[in-house]
């Protein structure tokens, strides 16, 4: 609404003078005191003044309301996340703060959060007064906002932050490893990699020896340390031959990573995913072989990509920045269809034909929606985003908001 008083009033009364004298008038005066405004002269177009009168008072009123407004709407937000499994989705709003859309395409939490992850496990961590806590999916704060930094839920447990040192908490809020370590990754598989060394400790915080889910098929070979560079040489075996060599290069900048080298194929009998990593000019670079234990057999080799789960008896698969499909055997049934490609979820998967074009694909390869960029579907939602504005839409591609 407009100010009644003080240099508002003042700057309002400008504004209307401004009007005013578009409608016709030719002078006007403004009492000091009581900023009243009166007429000098009689010629007014009375419904031009009453109409730009009414068109600025609408103006102040919209650029008033903006802001407030990125509390309900997330249509406009600068950025969304995808759906969790809680059904939210995180967006920051243009007012530069983070809230929580629903799959009604809803507001569920408003954008009252200076930072803010994404929901894991029914909870969410957020900053407030730049501190760290956690809420609930009705967006109240059930671990205290006390650290310094955290991250979100995995396995019961959630990396923290006090100075410079982190630690893990429960679910409960309370402290199961004290901040110790300067640098931690994810629990995962109860082992959580620590420090910039490579090692791995448990959620007693006890020192482990790493352990693959697949070491009964495969073995771990040495360890290599030279110079300043800590190198980790893996020589992975099966029946007795060496399937393939891998190698992790300066690890401290990747804690967390050597766990997932060997990775089961998720809805398949036997096949594994191997990752071989190899150092280069600028890095290094990892390529993937889809390995069948029961067969004993390399199936695809120097992948891009190769998914960790079979859906639909699809697994998606990239090879020189082109996605297809192949089956349980390696063979392609669905052939390229873009540089990107995803896992089927509810049905349908997300390829990323190039940038800016993003498509929802049924399992006989029908295109079934296009949008400018798009999240995987999750419990039959997704985020997507047409013509710079953001929407909910099902697992039939149909908008929901």
């Amino acid at each position: 609404m407009l100010p009644s008083g003080g240099k508002g009033a003042a700057h309002s009364a400008t504004a209307i003078g401004r009007c005013i004298r578009m409608a016709g008038m030719t002078e006007i005066h403004r009492h000091a005191v009581g900023q009243r405004l009166w007429i000098s002269r009689r010629k007014i177009n009375v419904k031009k003044m009453i109409a730009l009168t009414l068109a600025l008072m609408l103006m102040i009123l919209t650029a008033a309301a903006a802001f407030a407004d990125e509390k309900l709407d997330f249509s406009y937000a600068t950025w969304v996340d995808g759906f969790t499994d809680e059904g939210l989705a995180l967006y920051h709003a243009r007012n530069g703060m983070y809230g929580y859309v629903n799959t009604d395409g809803e507001i569920a939490i408003p954008a009252m959060f200076i930072d803010a992850r994404s929901f894991s496990e029914g909870l969410a961590c957020v900053c407030v007064n730049g501190l760290y806590g956690f809420i609930n999916t009705k967006g109240e704060i059930v671990i205290e906002c006390k650290w310094n930094s955290a991250e979100s839920f995995s396995e019961g447990v959630a990396a923290v932050r006090s100075g410079d040192l982190w630690g893990f908490i429960d679910a409960t809020g309370a402290v199961v490893i004290q901040p110790a370590y300067t640098k931690v990754g994810s629990c995962q598989n109860g082992c959580i990699e620590v420090g910039y060394g490579g090692e791995v400790i448990d959620l007693t915080g006890a020192p482990v020896t790493r352990k693959y889910e697949s070491e009964t098929i495969f073995r771990v070979g040495t360890r290599v340390t030279g110079g300043y560079t800590k190198t980790y040489e893996y020589e992975l075996r099966a029946n007795g031959h060496v399937i393939a060599t891998t190698s992790v290069y300066d690890s401290s900048s990747y804690a967390g990573y050597t766990m997932d080298l060997i990775t089961r194929v998720e809805n398949t009998g036997s096949l594994w995913r191997i990752t071989e990593r190899s150092k280069t000019a600028f890095g290094y670079s990892s390529n993937y072989i889809l390995y069948d234990a029961a067969a004993d057999k390399i199936l695809m080799h120097d992948m891009d990509y190769i998914a960790t789960t079979m859906t639909d008896g699809l697994i998606a698969v990239c090879d020189d920045s082109v996605g297809y499909y192949v089956n349980e055997k390696g063979v392609m049934e669905i052939p390229p269809v873009g540089v990107e490609v995803n896992p089927f979820v509810d049905g349908v998967a997300l390829i990323k034909v190039v940038d800016g074009v993003y498509v929802f694909m049924d399992t006989q390869g029908v295109i079934i929606g296009s949008f400018d960029y798009a999240y995987e579907m999750n419990n039959g939602f997704s985020i997507v985003k047409e013509d710079g504005v953001w929407h909910v839409i099902n697992s039939q591609c149909e908008k929901v908001n």
